[in-house]
Order: structure tokens, then sequence, then C-alpha cells
């Protein structure tokens, strides 16, 4: 969808200098000038809240085309559940959070006009989203569920928005909205559980290996899915890592032990999937979508990224491969997401 490559790249290592610089003087401490001296001052990473940005596009991988998922913009508000006096399953933390988000989807080529020369259709989705944490005392475990309510087709606003950007950045107009996928209310439920393969603390260590599970059910998508996480070096237990969004806290004794996580990961998986409007159409409008295609049972997924958190901010970056989700689509599918947070609040000494 973007044409405008290399300031993106500038602008990440800008921000990754940033963010390394603002705890370079020590581990734990930062300095403040104080009269004509530099004192030094512990760094404390509790912080109750926190605000993140993904945006993820397909061009942002230097490849010369547009097509499949070529855009998603999501916002995250996130802050700490209270767990007092409703712990009898023993967490350490409840993490909550509320998120809006948009994505946007193209046939193989974004001048498609012509029905029969649609590999996918033309698609959008717009969400609202709850979502839970949960993190099991003594496991380097993370239980999670959300709650979806969206729409597609028309009332997601995808037309409106893409061809908003490409004119202001002055580029080529997409054509072939009008044979969009019908609207369609959508409510769908996720959940997914990742757990470490070792008991040793996550502190203690600077790899790990877990097994991840997700599912989803609705309207929008049903699918579920398996993979394994690999990661290595810096990193936090899965109740403070930046991974689950779990760098929040509501007093020091579930604060992150280092004041940095930096890391790099893959995450190879396998997802069969029931059911996807963004390729098949409302599942309660069938057969009013003017395009729509069958889709493969299964598919897979590889990221590979870095995440670098410190004090109050994170900078994450991972590369997508997700193999042929449509039965007739030509050809795999890239994009990069990008991922910036910064955590806000008191703390409690």
């Amino acid at each position: 969808m973007l044409s405008v490559r290399f300031p993106y790249y500038v602008l990440l290592l800008g921000l990754a200098g940033m963010l390394h610089s603002t705890c370079l003087q020590g581990q734990g401490v930062r300095y403040v000038k104080e009269g004509d001296s530099l004192v030094a001052k512990p760094i404390y990473n509790h912080f109750r809240n926190e605000i993140l940005m993904v945006s993820e596009n397909d061009n942002y991988t230097m490849q010369i085309r547009d097509g499949y998922y070529t855009n998603g913009l999501m916002f995250r508000f996130s802050y700490v559940g209270n767990l007092k006096g409703n712990n009898t399953l023993r967490f350490d933390k409840k993490v909550q959070s509320f998120e809006l988000g948009q994505q946007i989807f193209n046939p193989v080529r974004f001048d498609s006009i012509r029905l029969a020369g649609q590999d996918r259709p033309f698609a959008g989705y717009l969400y609202g989203r709850f979502e839970q944490k949960l993190f099991p005392t003594g496991t380097n475990s993370a239980i999670i569920w959300n709650a979806s309510a969206g729409f597609t087709g028309k009332n997601s606003f995808a037309k409106q928005v893409q061809r908003w950007y490409h004119g202001v950045i002055g580029i080529y107009d997409v054509q072939g909205w009008h044979t969009q996928i019908a609207s369609e209310f959508t409510l769908n439920l996720g959940a997914t559980y990742a757990r470490s393969f070792f008991a040793k603390p996550q502190e203690d260590r600077r790899y790990d290996i877990a097994g991840v599970v997700q599912a989803n059910l609705g309207n929008a998508f049903t699918d579920a899915g398996a993979g394994i996480l690999l990661r290595a070096g810096l990193m936090e237990n899965y109740g403070n890592s930046a991974h689950w969004g779990s760098r929040i806290s509501g007093e020091a004794t579930t604060a992150p032990k280092h004041h940095k996580e930096f890391y790099f990961f893959i995450h190879p998986s396998v997802v069969w999937q029931g059911y996807n409007a963004m390729l098949q159409g409302g599942m309660l409008t069938n057969g009013k979508s003017p395009r729509t295609v069958p889709i493969e049972p299964f598919y897979f997924v590889t990221q590979i990224g870095f995440k670098l958190a410190q004090n109050r901010g994170t900078l994450g970056m991972h590369y997508v491969n997700r193999t042929r989700q449509a039965a007739g689509q030509i050809r795999n599918e890239n994009y990069l997401s990008i991922q910036i947070a910064y955590r806000t609040g008191n703390y409690k000494k």
C-alpha cells in the first residue's frame, strides 16, 4: 500500500537508539544533574498503563508490489487489573486492554476491476476488542482471551482509508473496491495459551522455547493453530515481558526485574481455518458478496523479529510470511509488523 520506504527504517533505527540510550549509564540507574554533579537515581520499571500502536504493511518489506493483507493499523490501551479478593486460581498478574483496529485486504493486483481476475476479494475489517491476560503463579505461562465486535465490507471504511492515504502520498488509485465483500456485523471470541518448556525462571536464562496454541470462533474468523516460539537474548518472566504486553504492574513486587529486554525470536506455526470472512464473505450475508473464494483448510505462518523494551518504551518489529489462505491465491504473502509502546502511570515504591 505504501511506496515510500527508506525513511521508515531510519526512524526505527533512531527509536532503537533513543530507547537504548535512556539507561545507557548503568544497569538499573539513570544519572540526573543536580547542581554541578551527576547523581545516580534508581530506574523504576513498574508503570501501571501502556499505550501501543501497531502498523503493518506489505511494502515495509521493500517488495515492489501490493496485495493480500496490505495494511493494518491498531491502537491499544492496557492497564493492570485488580486480583485482590479474586485470586483463588493463583495468578501473579492480570493485564486488561482495549483495542481499536482496521485491516485492509486486496487481490494480487490492485487494479483488478474484473471479478475473474481477483484471486481474493477486496475486503476490510474494522473492530473493537477487549482482552485479558492472566499469568499463573510459579510458571512461565500466559492465558489470554479476547472478545471482538466489528464490521466487514463497506462499514469497515477500508476503501475510504486506502484511497485517501494513496491520494495524500500521491500514488496510484486502487481500483475494484466496488466489488468488495458485503457489509456484516461481526462477533468473535479468541483464546491463546503459551507455556515455556523450562521451569527455571526466565530472568536467569538467555533463551526460551515455548509451545503456543490459539483459537478464534465467530463470523469474522474461525480457526485454530499451534506453533513453537523460540527466543534468545535478555528476557523477563512471562508476567513481565514485552512479548506478552505485560511490562506494567501495580506494585514493585510484580514489576520487571531488569530495566531492559532485548531479544530475537522466531515463531513458526500451522493454522487450520474453518471460516474466513475476508475470503468467503459474511457468514450471515452469504451469497450477497460480488466475489468470494474458497479457503485452504491449512496454512503456515512464520514470524521472525526482535523486541527492545527499556524503561517506559518498547520497540518491536517482525517479518511475517504466510502461505496461501485462499484456494486460488497466486502466491504467499509477506508483510512487516512494527510495534511502538509507551508506558505511563505512577509507581508504588
